[in-house]
């Protein structure tokens, strides 16, 4: 579960998180749920879920990798049908990280 500023989220449910106006916005699985916000730093939010599944795959976003379709180059494809976009100068280091996280026990 993660928490902020009464915020209570439960990851499994958490398919990425975004910064807007120095605002984090929590995007659920539910995606007619409403979006969550908090204010805080995407940086203290990656800190906290690095060892729970989620890779910063942008300067913007912060993605549970349970939730990956496909990486490439040109974005994340999410299984919700989403695409985001991905940081082209850290591609190889993203793409090590969720390979070893999909290669897990």
């Amino acid at each position: 579960m993660c928490e902020g500023e009464g915020t209570n989220i439960v990851l499994d449910d958490l398919v990425y998180a975004e910064i807007d106006e120095r605002m984090v916005k929590f995007h659920m699985a539910d995606v007619s749920a409403p979006v969550r916000k908090s204010r805080m730093a995407l940086r203290e939010l990656e800190n906290q879920l690095e060892d729970d599944g989620f890779l910063r795959i942008h300067n913007s976003f912060l993605v549970n990798m349970s939730y990956i379709a496909a990486l490439q180059t040109s974005g994340v494809t999410l299984t919700t049908d989403q695409t985001l976009p991905v940081s082209l100068h850290g591609y190889k280091t993203i793409k090590t990280k969720y390979m070893a996280w999909r290669g897990r026990g």
